[in-house]
């Protein structure tokens, strides 16, 4: 395939199949709207190289289009090499295959909308050149600044799946949620939401916690006398001294330990109307964090919205991949702040989650509870659901203050400045907790 700009030995076949996929993206963005005679895979993979390569220069620039398609399609490559808007978007793109798909659908999709219908149709031939240019590099400029905010927020959804996936992932992987990524970027709050984690790297626990298991991995050496866990140093003593050790409990045995896998960390976001702006902001912003920790400590995570009545739950198991997470941004920037506050019946319906789930308990579970506290409990429901089930509640208090939650709760902080520190802190809080409690085990 005869591309617009130079991509040196790259396959023909490559290039095709990426041009293939940026017009599956433009034709979902575009909906029941008709796409342009112009739209093909040699322009989709042209622009996608363009925001791919590090230097993209125009192939053949001296070239005569032989009919108006073809250069309509050469003026839409110039117009974006040449609009300044293109080089703000380059450092999101280069040698970067997912934000350069991203970018270019988001580009092709806002340059059929920008232009006059009559530039979208089938004929072209009844148009003035001159015009033709000039709609064509207006548009080209007013797409570019929506690429620019799409590739963006595309980046940092990027970099938040690698993050939280690391080792886990291929490029393969994206192509199944580029579509979704676009639905995040277009149409949910999830900027704001990353905006709240820039800047927040959540640190890996190298010590995981263990339990003598006498078939279970070799950590050590100790003394004692188990002989099923003998070292074979040990076969080669005399056997009188071999019996002697034993009888004193000082033969050299492997140190054999067991794995512990904690239970999952369930967080209930509160959505009331109070929390209406930065609060839930950072809420949503604290979910992600929790949830980047569940993946590290390898534990399955749920997320229930409540305000008056609990909202749907969301589930992801311990072996998240990039369409949960996407999943999990849609789910959290969809939701607005509104309605009222019932924090017991919230609890209630965490407890009878939890107890639902096969061979689980309620105290293997970490419940991490988000809200402004702007709700009267009911003391006396709440401690006997607490007291029967043995649960574990963690309350991160926004900017408020609830003596009578503090005093069910098993860890109680303040969160006052709703940064990206305090985020580590109630991340740091939830594991030191997690750490002290007993785990669940299989």
């Amino acid at each position: 395939m005869k591309l617009l700009v130079e991509t040196g030995n790259i396959s023909d076949v490559v290039v095709e199949y990426q041009g293939s996929l940026v017009i599956r993206l433009v034709q979902k963005l575009l909906g029941s709207l008709s796409q342009p005679e112009w739209l093909d895979a040699q322009l989709a993979a042209s622009i996608y190289y363009s925001f791919y390569l590090p230097l993209p220069r125009v192939a053949h620039p001296e070239t005569e289009e032989n009919d108006e398609a073809s250069r309509v399609k050469a003026i839409i490559v110039r117009s974006i090499l040449d609009d300044a808007g293109f080089w703000r978007v380059k450092p999101q793109t280069v040698v970067d295959r997912m934000t350069s798909l991203v970018a270019s659908a988001s580009i092709l999709e806002r340059v059929i909308r920008n232009m006059p219908r009559s530039l979208t149709s089938q004929d072209l031939n009844g148009e003035d050149k001159n015009s033709i240019d000039g709609h064509i590099k207006r548009a080209v400029s007013l797409a570019l600044q929506q690429a620019e905010i799409d590739s963006k927020l595309a980046k940092s959804v990027e970099s938040l799946v690698n993050s939280a996936l690391a080792g886990n992932t291929s490029e393969l992987a994206f192509e199944d949620v580029l579509e979704a990524i676009l639905y995040l970027v277009r149409r949910t709050d999830v900027a704001k939401v990353l905006e709240k984690l820039s800047g927040v790297k959540i640190p890996s626990r190298f010590a995981r916690r263990t339990e003598r298991f006498p078939k279970g991995w070799i950590e050590g050496i100790e003394l004692g006398s188990d002989v099923e866990r003998l070292h074979p140093t040990q076969l080669a003593l005399p056997d009188e001294v071999f019996y002697t050790l034993y009888a004193e409990s000082k033969l050299l045995l492997y140190t054999r330990v067991f794995n512990l896998q904690e239970g999952p960390i369930y967080v209930l976001l509160d959505k009331s109307g109070s929390m209406a702006g930065s609060k839930i902001d950072w809420a949503r912003a604290v979910a992600v964090a929790l949830f980047q920790a569940a993946l590290r400590e390898n534990r399955p995570f749920y997320v229930r919205f409540f305000d008056a009545i609990p909202h749907s739950l969301m589930s992801i198991s311990r072996r998240a991949r990039p369409r949960d997470i996407v999943r999990l941004l849609e789910y959290l920037g969809t939701v607005k702040a509104s309605g009222g506050t019932d924090i017991t019946r919230a609890i209630a319906v965490a407890v009878d989650d939890i107890s639902d789930r096969k061979g689980r308990r309620a105290e293997d579970v970490d419940v991490v509870l988000i809200t402004d506290g702007e709700d009267r409990l009911s003391i006396s429901v709440l401690n006997s659901i607490i007291l029967r089930n043995k649960v574990k509640i963690h309350t991160i208090m926004i900017g408020g203050d609830n003596p009578s939650l503090k005093a069910v709760s098993t860890s109680y902080m303040n969160a006052v400045r709703l940064s990206s520190e305090e985020v580590l802190k109630v991340v740091d809080s939830i594991e030191r907790s997690s750490r002290e409690a007993k785990p669940y085990k299989h």
